[in-house]
């Protein structure tokens, strides 16, 4: 089974950490300078206050990565003085191939030795990479039906969880390692998102197989990012809930009606948060040249939560339909797109 992105908004999903406050600007990032160049798809926030007043962040991923995500909140349980500061999602396609390799970074306090021999008590094994132990983790027991990917967890300096495929850990194992500058060209592209952003995406073009299995998840997001260079899509909490994009398009591809793209970003906000009236929210601030669009919508907190809360029951219908229909394969990836509820973890 192949990786669809997973449109999901994280809700609560980290219990008893501390928040802090911050900004996520994804420039101000610590974890950034890990990331492999050339990866597809990254999302990321901070775990402040902001954030989790709002429900949590508004991410963009991949099945897997919600997986990773989950599974890491499982595995540090163990640690009662863990801190999560920031939190990353990697999705990287190799050429002419599919969406197979994920990554989770996240930033903080953590107690590794504590984490890995709970870990090994339940059947969790040791190798080790560049001096660094790693832990090797099957899948869990929830998760075969979707996932038959085994996973390394590296714990840097107690301060850095690497938790992801095999390949993924050791590229950015290896960053850490020899100090590597952030690959210039993802730097590039963080620079356009906004200094107030409290979660942010950036979706990349892909490789043929990858982008078509996207664009085949009839999602409005999967119709925004077609035939699009990249797509950016950020979220700033406070008193109203402001989400802009940023879509650029490319050059060579076939003429494309913007000022339409413009209102497909209005359809997707529109369940849940339409007016008895059936108007659509408004797009404000929107900005259409040759090269792309980019524009924000507002929401009050009732409505970016009611607008959640209804994405999450359509696509959990919809999770439930894949799987149903989907053929069992040995890619240890996953054909399903879903907005998940991760408030329970």
């Amino acid at each position: 089974m192949h990786p669809r992105i997973a449109f999901f908004v994280l809700l609560a999903c980290f219990n008893l950490i501390y928040p802090k406050v911050g900004n996520a600007a994804p420039l101000n990032s610590k974890l950034i300078s890990l990331i492999p160049p050339g990866s597809q798809v990254v999302s990321g926030f901070e775990n402040n206050q902001r954030v989790h007043a709002a429900g949590g962040p508004l991410l963009l991923s991949t099945h897997n990565n919600s997986l990773d995500l989950q599974d890491w909140v499982a595995l540090a349980g163990v640690d009662p003085e863990r801190v999560y500061s920031e939190i990353l999602q990697v999705t990287f396609a190799p050429p002419d191939a599919f969406l197979r390799e994920h990554l989770l970074l996240v930033s903080g306090k953590f107690r590794r030795e504590q984490i890995f021999h709970s870990a090994e008590l339940n059947g969790a094994t040791l190798t080790t990479f560049h001096d660094e132990t790693i832990l090797v983790v099957e899948p869990f027991e929830r998760e075969k039906a979707s996932m038959s990917d085994t996973r390394w967890l590296a714990i840097l300096d107690d301060r850095i969880a690497v938790f992801g495929t095999r390949w993924m850990v050791e590229q950015a194992v290896s960053r850490f390692e020899d100090h590597a500058v952030p690959d210039p060209a993802l730097m590039k592209k963080l620079a356009l998102f906004r200094h107030d952003v409290d979660s942010w995406n950036l979706i990349k073009s892909m490789p043929f197989p990858s982008s078509s299995i996207f664009l085949q998840a009839l999602s409005p997001w999967s119709d925004i990012f077609d035939r699009a260079e990249y797509l950016l899509v950020s979220t700033s909490f406070d008193t109203k809930i402001r989400v802009d994009f940023l879509v650029q398009v490319k050059e060579n591809g076939k003429a494309i009606d913007l000022n339409e793209r413009a209102s497909q970003f209005s359809r997707a906000f529109a369940q849940g948060t339409a007016g008895e009236d059936g108007r659509l929210p408004e797009v404000k601030n929107l900005q259409v040249d040759q090269n792309g669009i980019k524009a924000s919508i507002v929401l009050s907190n009732i409505e970016f939560v009611t607008w959640k809360r209804s994405q999450i029951r359509s696509n959990n219908d919809s999770l439930n339909m894949a799987r149903q229909a989907a053929k069992p394969d040995h890619t240890g990836t996953s054909t399903i797109m879903s907005l998940r509820d991760d408030s329970n973890h």
